[in-house]
């Protein structure tokens, strides 16, 4: 199984983090498993291959993987059950700006994992159609790009409370509701009411998965010798609340999981090498 990650134009690249497209091509017969904790963005995913042999479920959903979906917004971690050889070519978008190309409410897309055509984007339905009668991997992307690149053409983009938010997050993970509203200078009920309508969860929520993410990044550099640091870095209460919440988003302990064999979530979360452009 490979993962690449793939640079988007300089158009886009304030709304898109990376392209990745993740490969399991060996004739793999058989079954393997593995868990993807939530990730504070949304996505659009396309099958290079028809019918993919891959179930992915958590505790909201169980569907067998189709050619053409959202990437959610999840609260929890989900699994993917892999019986078969796949492609699948994905679209990251930055915290936030997902909603700004596709103006699906946001709780329409939190934990669930829509079709293309279930969610009415039709552009995307017929993209993918495309991305099945094509080999070249940079006429994809090219294809993809244009369509968004046609989204951006229409979009009027005037950074919200929301956004303004996010950007403050990224900075900071570790940063409290109460310091964030008074940073941005809202009563805590307006912001938490925009936030949750223009995100899908709420800021705690949210904040907990920026939070958890960057703890994993802190983790795998192995830069970190104790869990307290990591715990004391990121403003968790203590050492204990850092694996409580840990244990919530994965089922296991931080000492666990790093030993456990996860090798897509290796490969698609803890990568030490940069991103690549065709």
């Amino acid at each position: 199984m490979t993962y690449n990650f793939f640079l988007p134009c300089r158009a886009l690249s304030p709304y898109i983090q990376f392209f990745g497209l993740l490969e399991q091509y060996d004739d793999f017969t058989g079954q393997k498993t593995d868990l993807i904790p939530p990730y504070p963005c949304k996505g659009l995913i396309f099958s290079l291959v028809e019918r993919p042999p891959v179930l992915i479920q958590n505790s909201d959903f169980r569907i067998q993987a189709v050619e053409g979906y959202i990437m959610p917004q999840c609260t929890e971690s989900w699994h993917m059950k892999i019986t078969g050889n796949f492609r699948f070519l994905g679209v990251f978008f930055r915290p936030g700006m997902f909603r700004h190309f596709f103006p699906i409410p946001a709780a329409e897309i939190t934990n669930q994992m829509l079709s293309f055509e279930e969610a009415g984007l039709k552009d995307m339905v017929r993209l993918q159609a495309r991305m099945l009668e094509i080999d070249s991997l940079r006429e994809r992307l090219n294809l993809i790009e244009r369509s968004l690149l046609f989204r951006l053409k229409g979009l009027r983009f005037k950074p919200t409370l929301s956004d303004n938010a996010l950007k403050i997050v990224q900075q900071n993970a570790g940063i409290k509701i109460d310091h964030l509203t008074a940073t941005l200078g809202f009563s805590s009920r307006y912001f938490r009411k925009t936030f949750a309508r223009d995100i899908g969860v709420s800021p705690k929520t949210f904040l907990k998965i920026v939070r958890f993410n960057k703890a994993f990044e802190m983790l795998k550099s192995g830069r970190f010798a104790k869990l307290s640091d990591i715990a004391y870095r990121l403003q968790y209460f203590d050492q204990s609340h850092f694996i409580r919440e840990f244990r919530h988003f994965t089922g296991t302990t931080p000492f666990q999981f790093s030993k456990e064999q996860h090798a897509l979530h290796n490969k698609i979360y803890w990568r030490d090498d940069g991103l690549i452009t065709l």
